[in-house]
């Protein structure tokens, strides 16, 4: 995998990509801002949080974070998110909760 990008976001960056979310999305579906602490996994806390409905949704939120080249990290229950190797970069966590009907 040569393409993965190993320095992060700029800070213009991670905005334009919160802004793409939230435009996208709406705010029904993204949260920015301070709200966004409560996804931090140990210690990183993202800029935008995807809280997709529905399959296109989730589909539109991984696509702008690839196009951006940001780090996501996906979010089901929250629990446990502690263990393991904390993440070198985190820009979008995409929360799967409220995916909770069989397509």
């Amino acid at each position: 995998m040569s393409d993965v990008r190993q320095e992060g976001l700029s800070e213009q960056a991670r905005q334009a990509l919160a802004a793409r979310l939230m435009r996208e999305l709406g705010g029904e579906q993204t949260l920015t801002g301070a709200p966004c602490a409560a996804y931090a996994i140990q210690g990183r806390a993202p800029i935008a949080v995807a809280r997709p409905t529905e399959l296109a949704a989730l589909a539109t939120a991984l696509t702008l974070a690839a196009e951006a080249g940001a780090a996501i990290a996906p979010w089901g229950a929250g629990s446990r998110m502690a263990l393991g190797y904390p993440p070198a970069r985190l820009d979008l966590v995409v929360s799967l909760e409220r995916l909770n009907r069989i397509v």
